[in-house]
């Protein structure tokens, strides 16, 4: 059984860890409602984000623009 990095499908649905959180949720989460998304920078994969870590930066910050990358759960090297 391969990693879940050698199992990643770059044509998946991906999202880059500098957009909006705004432009996540419109463009991918209300779109295409799935669990979470993988958020690749460079064909690398760093991490996932979640409507439920979208929620928790939201709830910390008080309208300041936040991205993806403040958001997601980070993958480990």
């Amino acid at each position: 059984m391969g990693s879940a990095l050698a199992t990643y499908d770059e044509r998946s649905p991906h999202s880059s860890p500098d957009i909006s959180v705004q432009k996540l949720v419109t463009d991918y989460f209300l779109i295409h409602p799935h669990g979470g998304y993988p958020v690749v920078r460079n064909d690398r994969l760093e991490g996932v984000v979640t409507m439920s870590s979208v929620r928790s930066i939201s709830s910390r910050k008080n309208g300041e623009m936040e991205t993806v990358a403040q958001a997601m759960f980070h993958t480990r090297e």
